[in-house]
């Protein structure tokens, strides 16, 4: 029942360890969000600045192409004319808008430049190998270069324009990218704290009130503030509270209810783990085998401990007659919980059946004593001819005191016929004190058979009824109490000479049966036994017979001590016709191996 509760709370305790990690989550969230913003910053200001950049250098390109194609067409005819002087002229002012002017002849030597700084001759070999725009470095800084040529292939003029302005731009707008971008994360983590304060409050509240309930709380409660979601999920889960502990107290009540009924039961119940650990014990089960909650099944109550002897471990039910130390017959049964979680946990009943043992074991005296004073209505032609023999062999010995020889030959008589008297008393007393039972040991059941038909020779002699035996030569042999079985052929041959006319048969026969079993039949051919009587004839004072002739207990005491050895007693029978009564037992192999396992 403890088992009941921890599985009931095991979804609230795995809600609030998710909900344990809300705080972390809203780190995280923080977190990602500044991550999120410097990275988008840093990926605009990328993409602004090259934008830019690139926008500045075709500008620039396309305004050096356009000085470059001018300056060529003005420089033509100077250049033509031998005119230095306005080369000069024409190529110093255009250095003055511009990074630089580069006047090259068509054999590539430069015959003019000028530039806004000072130019190594390095700078001005390398821009003079130039046929194509491109970006070159001047001045330590970088510039775009466009060459142009001078019509009817009177050289090339080399144009550059800085790219300086355009790169401070560009950095000046990557500035402010990026401060707006500071100033957006800013903004954005003030929201999240302000989102976290407003938001969050209730969340850890309900957090709170959520572990407090995983622990077992079931007092706990969520603050409700407000109107929103966050105020319905509040006041949800505080009606999730309150009907877990209308449930709970619901539960405790039924609980209590059902040990008050099992307390009350005569037999004590207990349920065990699949480790043998007790989880319930009732009190009837504590007084009468000292059963504790949390402690171990005692394996001397019911198995021997192993796994495969568990109760319940292999899905069926145990049954074990044990005695206590004080003396006390305890009548214990196990079998497996059937649950729709199939934990696996065993129900054991335990019932005290002293009394039940006791009343059995003195109507099983009853029943053999009054079997017994059948058999002793033959027994007594058995001991009055001995007895006669012995009084006339007395009265000769009287008559003749002299004679020794003859004297001394009737004492031997005398004491033949006592001696044989002796032996039919004390098998008749043997049989009708035969109260406890013995261990068991192997015998033969061909013995059997022959020392229960020498019981009953003398009744079947006096009936007229002829009794045989048909026994097998190679029989197995059985493991049983010897007195117990013969007990039972005994009523079960008294049975068939009643039912048996004067001038009927009555066989008992022995045979192994493939079943791995020894069978002991009992044949008659006597008037039978109605079929609406042959299920009831083995109940307990259930007789055919006369009023004062038959207690009714002896087919059920027979079935009874046959099942003790893990047998059975069947009976085929055809009103007019006989009937036949089966004893089969497990062979001596089988029923040890039977009698250790349990």
């Amino acid at each position: 029942m403890a088992g009941d509760s921890r599985n009931f709370f095991a979804p609230v305790r795995a809600a609030a360890r998710r909900l344990a990690t809300f705080g972390r989550l809203r780190t995280k969230i923080i977190v990602a969000f500044c991550a999120l913003m410097v990275a988008g910053g840093t990926v605009t200001t990328a993409v602004v600045s090259y934008d830019l950049s690139s926008s500045l250098r075709d500008e620039a390109r396309q305004r050096a192409h356009a000085l470059a194609v001018t300056l060529a067409s003005q420089l033509a005819r100077p250049v033509a004319d031998g005119d230095a002087r306005t080369v000069r002229f024409l190529v110093e002012t255009e250095s003055e808008h511009t990074a630089f002017v580069v006047l090259v002849d068509p054999r590539g030597e430069i015959v003019q430049f000028g530039s806004s700084q000072p130019l190594a001759r390095s700078e001005l070999r390398e821009i003079a190998r130039h046929r194509r725009p491109g970006t070159v470095g001047v001045f330590g800084d970088r510039a775009v270069e466009v060459p142009a040529t001078l019509p009817g292939n009177l050289g090339r003029v080399h144009v550059g324009i800085s790219l300086e302005p355009a790169l401070a731009t560009t950095a000046a707008v990557a500035r402010r990218v990026l401060m707006a971008t500071g100033a957006a994360a800013v903004v954005g983590i003030l929201g999240i704290l302000l989102l976290a304060s407003v938001i969050t409050r209730p969340i850890g509240a309900l957090m709170e009130a959520s572990l407090r309930m995983g622990r077992g709380d079931l007092d706990a409660t969520a603050p409700v503030t407000g109107s929103d979601e966050l105020a319905m999920l509040a006041r949800t889960f505080n009606d999730m509270a309150a009907q877990i502990r209308r449930r709970m107290a619901q539960s405790e009540e039924q609980r209590a209810y059902y040990e008050r009924i099992l307390d009350q039961m005569p037999s004590g119940v207990v349920v065990c783990d699949l480790d043998r650990r007790i989880e319930y014990a009732s009190s009837q089960a504590r007084q009468m085998c000292g059963a504790a909650v949390g402690s171990a099944w005692p394996d001397s109550l019911l198995g021997s401990g192993s796994s495969s002897d568990a109760p319940g471990a292999r899905g069926e039910a145990l049954r074990r007659i044990r005695t206590t130390p004080a003396g006390r017959t305890l009548e214990i049964a196990a079998a497996p919980m059937v649950t729709a979680g199939n934990s696996g946990s065993t129900i054991v009943t335990v019932r005290d059946v002293t009394e039940t043992h006791e009343l059995a074991r003195r109507l099983q005296r009853a029943e053999r004593l009054a079997v017994a004073g059948e058999i002793a209505a033959g027994i007594v032609h058995a001991i009055n001819n001995p007895l006669d023999g012995v009084s006339r062999a007395l009265d000769l010995a009287r008559r003749s005191p002299a004679d020794a020889q003859r004297v001394a030959s009737m004492l031997e008589y005398a004491l033949e016929g006592t001696a044989r008297i002796a032996a039919v008393t004390r098998t008749l007393l043997s049989f009708a004190r035969a109260d406890d039972r013995k261990p068991p040991v192997q015998i033969s059941p061909n013995l059997l058979a022959e020392e229960a038909t020498n019981f009953v020779a003398l009744k079947a002699e006096q009936s007229h009824v002829s009794l045989t035996t048909d026994l097998a030569p190679d029989v197995p042999g059985v493991l049983v109490d010897p007195r117990g079985i013969v007990e039972v052929l005994v009523n079960l041959l008294v049975n068939a000479l009643d039912a048996t006319r004067a001038g009927g048969k009555v066989v008992v026969r022995t045979l192994g049966v493939p079943d791995g079993t020894v069978e002991i039949a009992v044949a008659d051919d006597g008037v039978g036994i109605p079929p609406e009587l042959s299920d009831r004839i083995f109940e307990p004072f259930f007789t055919t017979k006369e009023i004062g002739r038959g207690t009714g207990l002896g087919l059920s005491v027979a079935r009874r001590v046959v099942e003790s050895y893990g047998g059975e007693i069947t009976v085929d029978s055809t009103p007019g016709n006989g009937a036949t009564f089966r004893v089969r037992l497990p062979r001596a192999l089988q029923a040890a191996l039977a009698e250790v396992s349990a």
